[in-house]
């Protein structure tokens, strides 16, 4: 129920604990051939699924490589999730709100809302 936000206080980390959209709850989605996408901060970095730390997302990448390179799955009611270079899809960690790629199927964790303006 909170929006996601890649938080540039908390060295870019992708956290979902906020209860407004503004900037940093704002994101530009990049697609690619067969259901790959990009995801672009407001503070034009990219996701990345750092998979060498924990697979925790940050927004920190210039360039758009394997690690930030994600496969958009729609799902029913607006919903999608991401798989990413790791076979394993964003999930929510409820416990500290941080986005890891680290789930192993798509649940309550790994469902996330599409929202266009």
């Amino acid at each position: 129920g909170k929006y996601v936000c890649a938080d540039e206080a908390s060295q870019n980390m992708v956290i979902a604990n906020r209860d407004t959209a503004l900037g940093w709850e704002t994101f530009t989605l990049l697609l690619f051939e067969k259901n790959e996408c990009a995801i672009r901060a407001g503070n034009r970095q990219f996701f990345c699924a750092e998979l060498n730390l924990r697979a925790e997302v940050t927004a920190s990448r210039n360039n758009i490589g394997n690690w930030e390179t994600f496969f958009l799955e729609q799902l029913d009611s607006n919903y999608v999730a991401f798989k990413a270079a790791n076979g394993k899809y964003l999930s929510l960690d409820e416990r500290t709100l941080q986005i890891h790629a680290s789930g192993e199927s798509i649940g309550k964790p790994e469902k996330f809302v599409l929202i266009s303006k």
